[in-house]
């Protein structure tokens, strides 16, 4: 008697797993579309701080030297990301959804991480950035200070 009861608590965990695992699956996919937003908004903002900075390097009022290896880190995962992406776009032009959809299965996790790398890049060189500024404030503010005492 016992044998049936453990046989069917037995066949009832595999099929909680089983659906458990399924609902993942589903999510996933359902997912897909928002993560992949969140990872196109994180490319446009770091895009945006670079290109502000690459103006203020150009004008001068930024050292690019001090910002090189953090604008080179950030390069590099922006190549990551597009080497993560090509495939899943040249599968979408293609029409193979399930393929992308498989695909993304197994690269959503790389690209969240991808993701959360980009989004710590960006406040790296917000940080960087707010630093020498504050200290070029600090200089001028000094030699504003020295002007005026001469007077």
């Amino acid at each position: 008697m016992a044998e049936p009861a453990g046989s069917t608590l037995t066949v009832f965990t595999i099929c909680a797993q089983t659906a458990n695992e399924l609902r993942k699956l589903i999510q996933t996919y359902q997912d897909a579309p928002h993560e992949i937003q969140a990872l196109s908004n994180e490319v446009v903002s770091i895009q945006f701080i670079l290109n502000t900075t690459t103006a203020a390097i150009r004008d001068g009022i930024l050292d690019a030297p001090a910002l090189a290896p953090i604008f080179h880190t950030a390069r590099d995962i922006c190549i990551e990301l597009e080497t993560l992406i090509k495939p899943l776009l040249s599968q979408s032009k293609k029409g193979k959804v399930r393929t992308w959809k498989l695909k993304w299965l197994f690269d959503r996790e790389k690209a969240n991480g991808i993701r959360e790398r980009m989004k710590s890049q960006r406040d790296n060189i917000q940080l960087h950035v707010s630093v020498i500024t504050m200290s070029k404030i600090s200089i001028v503010l000094d030699k504003v200070t020295i002007v005026r005492n001469k007077l």
